[in-house]
């Protein structure tokens, strides 16, 4: 809430403890993110391209999730990010 635009090597990772369905929102968000939900073993549980900017719309997880990782709409679709692709970090004990 209330950043400036992402550059596209930034993020924004969300950790938490327990696994869980989620739902973000993106009230006072200046500009549209992709929303990408994380499973515990760092596999992309769903993706939420261009979520709109200022809505206070829940947009859910679609499944069980402990990491939410927020980037610039259009960013995970240039990587050529999907579900089921594995993120490497620490957090999910699987760095390398």
């Amino acid at each position: 809430m209330f950043r400036d635009v992402l550059p596209d090597d930034r993020g924004m990772l969300f950790q938490f403890q327990d696994v869980r369905d989620r739902a973000f929102w993106m009230h006072n968000t200046p500009h549209p993110l992709d929303i990408i939900y994380i499973a515990p073993d760092g596999r992309i549980v769903s993706i939420a391209a261009n979520a709109p900017a200022n809505s206070d719309a829940t947009i859910p997880s679609n499944g069980p999730a402990s990491g939410v990782l927020e980037l610039r709409a259009g960013r995970a679709a240039e990587m050529g990010a999907t579900a089921g692709d594995l993120v490497k970090h620490p957090f999910f004990g699987n760095a390398d």
